[in-house]
């Protein structure tokens, strides 16, 4: 087995620009996108104008609805909690002094770390290799390893039935076989 995880390889980069053309880092300053395809090195710049902010802004204020929900259920949000995260970021968008969002957090969804390292305990100690006796020792090296590397969660939750037990031990329900049958039965 190939305990090596492969590197994605990146195949665009996005970029934004000032109304000089320039890159720059600062939504604040941008005014346009690029978009860089990799492997040919075809570039596209936009600008939007007229409608076409409209129709931008009415997709991203959908898409960050979506996101600033899901957030929320990430973290147990009831439907109640769903709506305020939804209006406080919509908030401190509008009046006079709107707020641009803290681009230097981590992206992606929240994982609760210790509840991830139990589920990979649960599945390590069914497939056999390591002992109940031993879940407190290894729990506490993957909570180690996390601290020091967020990118081996991603490695932990690859780990066949892990997700399952990390379902199961947060009070979601991970789908059966019999609950996949009978949606094609």
């Amino acid at each position: 087995m190939n305990t090596q995880v492969e590197k994605v390889e990146r195949v665009a980069k996005h970029e934004l620009l000032d109304s000089a053309g320039t890159v720059t880092e600062r939504f604040e300053d941008a005014v346009a996108i690029r978009y860089t395809d990799i492997a040919s090195g075809d570039v596209i710049d936009f600008e939007p104008k007229g409608e076409a902010q409209r129709m931008l802004a009415l997709f991203g204020a959908r898409t960050l609805a979506t996101n600033e929900a899901s957030a929320s259920r990430q973290k147990d949000g009831t439907s109640a909690d769903q709506m305020d995260a939804i209006r406080e970021r919509f908030a401190g968008m509008s009046g006079d002094e709107p707020k641009w969002v803290d681009r230097t957090r981590e992206g992606g969804p929240r994982i609760d770390q210790p509840t991830l390292a139990e589920s990979v305990v649960d599945q390590m100690v069914i497939d056999g290799k390591w002992t109940e006796d031993e879940r407190a020792t290894k729990v506490a090296k993957m909570l180690e390893t996390m601290k020091a590397d967020a990118k081996k969660v991603t490695v932990l939750r690859s780990l066949p039935g892990v997700e399952a037990h990390y379902k199961r031990r947060k009070g979601g329900k991970a789908a059966s076989a019999a609950d996949i049958a009978a949606l094609v039965a």
